[in-house]
């Protein structure tokens, strides 16, 4: 039933899959939960507004949220060469380029903000790119979810040493990593350092990654355009 909704939702034009997404933001913050004061206390905590002044940005991140979840069923469902033309514009890509040049590889950093899943295919339709996968619990979407990913130049590698070593022989290769830096660390793999106030467990991958390779690191995002 999920991949029969999902492919469905797929042929969907994206402003509506959109507009759907911004209805869909507002019923998951207004469900009973942690998530709607735990997103007003970030908001806060960021320093990017104060109290009611954050209310356009409140307004604006749930409805950002909800896009971000149903536009997953167009970039994973449809086709590589499709999905690849929704991006615009591209800056930066000439200093990549560069370091790529000098054969020690480069590290793409991707947080969970705006389309990240857009960035690993766009980069895989123009060079080999090796990133990191975390299985998801439902079989089913952890299916549709892998078989998105995992196309053009695309590598999926898993989140243990195994992954580890398959990125660094990428990069010994010269080739890209990409990595999302944003999630919690596992015990052992990361340190405690100060983020917006607070303190925050954080990997420590990509440092290790590229003090070990000379690989040079770099922050990407895709911005959903209006």
């Amino acid at each position: 039933m999920i991949a029969l909704i999902f492919r469905l939702l797929s042929y969907l034009p994206l402003p509506v899959l959109h507009g759907m997404g911004i209805v869909l933001g507002w019923l998951v913050y207004l469900a009973p939960g942690r998530h709607s004061p735990r997103l007003r206390a970030n908001l806060q905590q960021s320093g990017l507004c104060r109290r009611r002044a954050c209310r356009p940005l409140l307004r604006q991140v749930i409805a950002e949220s909800g896009k971000g979840i149903l536009e997953l069923a167009r970039v994973w469902m449809r086709p590589h060469r499709e999905i690849v033309k929704l991006v615009r514009s591209v800056s930066g890509w000439e200093a990549m380029d560069a370091a790529l040049n000098t054969g020690k590889g480069v590290i793409l950093m991707s947080p969970h903000v705006g389309c990240f899943e857009m960035i690993n295919l766009y980069v895989s339709s123009r060079l080999p790119l090796t990133s990191m996968y975390k299985p998801a619990r439902n079989p089913v979407v952890d299916g549709i979810m892998k078989a998105g990913r995992e196309r053009g130049l695309a590598h999926l590698v898993p989140t243990d040493m195994t992954g580890i070593k398959a990125m660094l022989k990428a990069l010994k290769k010269g080739e890209a990593i990409g990595i999302l830096p944003d999630q919690v660390a596992t015990i052992g793999d990361g340190v405690w350092a100060p983020f917006f106030g607070r303190w925050a467990y954080t990997p420590t991958l990509v440092f290790r990654l590229a003090q070990s390779t000379g690989a040079a690191p770099f922050m990407v995002y895709a911005e959903h355009l209006p």
